[in-house]
């Protein structure tokens, strides 16, 4: 028998039990083309779950002629991802009504005449990231309405037709990032009502109709970056009411409509820099007051309707800071900004070894010498605690301060835990040019020793090793 032969017996062999499998077998199941999806039913007519991908696509150049997914309609289970892609004559995803589970990643991309999610109406669950791009007729989301709380991204882009969310009242969490940009039409994003926590980055770019966030704001905490950016019809932040924890850096910049952040006013930490900038109706800061704390740089930009900082009066000054070596304070363009002497920015200003530039705002807080002397008008005195030396740091247990012959009067010295309890106190007489602290009894760690003259504070931070 030739090879040939033996091909043939073995492919007639085979055929029948090819054709009457269950489901296929193959890591990826791919369709390009409406005759393969036809035949799929035919093959399969008994298969409901695919055990690993399943793509639907055409080319990116020239799309495919898929119209008609109703041959999957038995399916109820992909366990790996499902991938929708450059179908560019597919109206509908009616067909997948069955599904209920996807294992992997749900992804929607450029079928420009799709109008609806309907076709998803039975899913439930989403494994992996849900990716929504360039749907440009999609008019709604509403067939995964029914959504639980997903594990990776949740990313909405440039789908210009679809105007608001619907309910995903089962949705608590969202463990990876969200994003929504670029939907030109999306007036809110009122249908996270039931939204406690997104782990990863919370991303509002770009919308250029959306006027709110979210409607019944439940959002407490953001595991990574929030930025909200360029997004010109927003006039308030309501909606986030409930934030108190934004774990990364925090942006609000290119608003042009925002006038108020007022809703921020649960917002107790941030964990990387605070960029305020470029919104040109934003009056004031009020809404950051309950801030305590971020861990980055401190940048009021180009906001000309601002008169004032105090809404980030209670930022802990040492908390204001930047690791790469730039700016830690920018204080600038801000035309209208008179007044930048609150706590938070006066406390800094003393801070030894830091870089700020405080300039073309209005008189008042045009430099940091204006903000100095409307915030003490002795500060001069007490730019002196500037030449005071401390050292050495860290220490294995007492610390020595040389006063410079400087002279900055009566001043106490306070060292606390970073909680801000007292560990242990000292009062520098006036006639001492030079103080040994012994601090030998208290445990090793970080502590902050705080001289306090005339009512300002100076802060620096003490490593205490055993």
């Amino acid at each position: 028998m030739n090879i040939t032969t033996l091909t043939t017996v073995l492919f007639l062999s085979f055929t029948p039990l090819l054709h009457y499998a269950q489901c296929p077998n193959w890591n990826v199941v791919s369709f390009t083309n409406q005759q393969q999806i036809d035949n799929f039913l035919v093959s399969y007519p008994n298969c409901t779950e695919i055990d690993g991908d399943l793509l639907i696509y055409g080319s990116q150049n020239n799309g495919s002629d898929i119209t008609d997914l109703s041959p999957l309609s038995n399916l109820t289970n992909v366990t790996g991802r499902l991938h929708i892609e450059y179908n560019n004559n597919l109206l509908s995803l009616n067909g997948l009504n069955q599904i209920t589970h996807i294992g992997g990643k749900l992804n929607i991309q450029s079928c420009i005449q799709l109008i609806d999610l309907d076709g998803l109406s039975g899913l439930t669950s989403v494994g992996g990231n849900i990716y929504f791009y360039a749907n440009h007729a999609l008019s709604n989301i509403d067939g995964i309405k029914d959504l639980g709380s997903l594990p990776e991204d949740f990313i909405i882009r440039w789908n210009n037709s679809i105007v608001d969310f619907p309910s995903f009242k089962s949705i608590q969490s969202i463990d990876g990032t969200v994003w929504i940009d670029n939907n030109a039409l999306l007036k809110n994003m009122n249908g996270f009502d039931s939204l406690e926590h997104v782990g990863g980055d919370l991303l509002i770019t770009s919308n250029a109709e959306m006027d709110s966030i979210f409607a019944y704001p439940m959002l407490k905490t953001v595991g990574g970056n929030t930025e909200i950016y360029d997004n010109s019809s927003i006039d308030t932040l309501t909606g986030l009411d409930s934030l108190s924890e934004i774990g990364g850096y925090f942006m609000v910049h290119y608003n042009h409509s925002l006038e108020d952040i007022g809703s921020l006013q649960n917002l107790k930490s941030i964990g990387g820099f605070l960029l305020i900038s470029s919104n040109a109706e934003l009056r004031s800061l009020n809404g950051l007051d309950k801030l305590e704390r971020i861990d980055g740089y401190l940048d009021i930009l180009d906001n000309n309707k601002i008169t004032d900082l105090m809404g980030i009066r209670n930022i802990d000054p040492n908390s204001i800071s930047n690791s790469s070596g730039s700016y830690d304070l920018l204080i600038d363009g801000n035309s209208q900004l008179s007044d930048c002497a609150v706590q938070s920015i006066c406390d800094f200003l003393l801070l030894p070894d830091k870089i700020m530039s405080i300039d073309y705002n209005k008189e008042g807080c045009n430099s940091e010498e204006e903000v100095l002397d409307a915030c003490d008008p002795s500060h001069a005195d007490l730019e002196k605690l500037k030449e005071i030396s401390i050292y050495p740091n860290p220490t294995q247990g007492q610390v020595s301060i040389d006063f410079n012959d400087t002279d900055p009067g009566l001043i106490y010295l306070n060292l606390t835990d970073l909680s801000g309890k007292l560990i242990k106190s000292w009062v520098r007489d006036i006639a001492e040019d030079k103080m040994k602290l012994t601090m030998s009894e208290i445990p090793a760690g970080t502590y902050f020793l705080n001289l306090i003259s005339n009512g300002q504070v100076w802060h620096y931070k003490i490593l205490l090793l055993n």
